[in-house]
């Protein structure tokens, strides 16, 4: 386990290698600054921030960016040229994220880019304390070991209470990875998305007019691609084009008073899809 003092949190350190790595990654992929914070899904003016070593990003800014490249987050933030044999000592770690406990940390401790990236972390969450992460590519593993204390791990809307000794396995599946707002005024609308990492996807569309967090209620509009009842899997391995689907308003048939019956011929998993605040 690795300690950490306010010594070793340094985020000058971390600024400073993350904005040298950055453009030598943005150089290598041959991307603009434009390209590069469309396909992350960021603003011109944070790339250019972070490029210059103006701000301390987020983990999500940080994801956001390797996942746009295509590499480990490791080696956004790595000093050093990786060696045959590298130890790890507790000021090499790259302290990215502090929460609103003095105790709250978590520390990028290792990391290897091929054949797949593969990331060590240590995560220190004080009492009351929690951490929001973003939706993690397609395909990622997450494995969580706890050393002491308890926690609750959540996933899609499910907590999982862990403690001393015990391993959480995570395998993040329909969770909203990608998200668009649009306003419709005319019989069809275009829609792109930016920084989408190679994966298969799904794609749904919905309105949520109660303003619930959900899309695809009754009473509101639903559709998927190809048709809404038979959602096929879209793999994403560069530039994907003609994702064209109908989106229509499906109401309930009412049978009691105060009831309804939902259209049976649209699938269950389609129903109140949770969207991101």
């Amino acid at each position: 386990m690795v300690q950490y003092t306010d010594r070793m949190y340094d985020p000058r350190r971390i600024e400073t290698a993350l904005a040298a790595n950055l453009r030598e990654w943005r150089a290598r992929r041959g991307w603009s600054q434009s390209e590069l914070a469309t396909r992350a899904g960021l603003s011109k003016g944070m790339l250019v921030q972070v490029e210059r070593a103006q701000t301390n990003p987020s983990i999500q800014t940080l994801c956001k960016l390797a996942n746009a490249l295509g590499i480990a987050l490791l080696k956004l933030v790595e000093d050093t040229d990786e060696p045959v044999v590298r130890r790890v000592t507790a000021a090499d770690v790259a302290w990215l994220w502090r929460g609103r406990s003095k105790a709250s940390a978590a520390g990028l401790v290792a990391g290897v880019e091929a054949p797949v990236p593969v990331e060590l972390w240590e995560w220190r969450i004080g009492a009351r304390d929690r951490y929001d992460a973003i939706a993690h590519p397609a395909g990622t593993r997450e494995f969580v070991y706890v050393l002491e204390g308890e926690m609750n791990q959540v996933i899609n809307g499910k907590a999982v209470k862990l403690g001393p000794g015990m391993v959480a396995t995570l395998r993040p599946t329909d969770e909203v990875r990608h998200q668009l707002e649009v306003f419709a005024d005319a019989s069809s609308v275009e829609y792109q998305f930016a920084g989408v990492v190679p994966g298969e996807y799904i794609v749904i569309s919905g309105t949520d007019l109660n303003n619930d967090g959900f899309i695809c209620d009754e009473a509101e509009a639903c559709g998927a691609y190809p048709v809404e009842n038979s959602p096929e899997t879209i793999v994403v391995d560069g530039a994907v084009t003609g994702i064209d689907f109908l989106v229509a308003y499906r109401t309930g048939v009412p049978t009691t008073a105060g009831s309804t019956a939902t259209s049976k011929d649209v699938r269950p998993e389609l129903r109140r899809r949770r969207i991101m605040r």
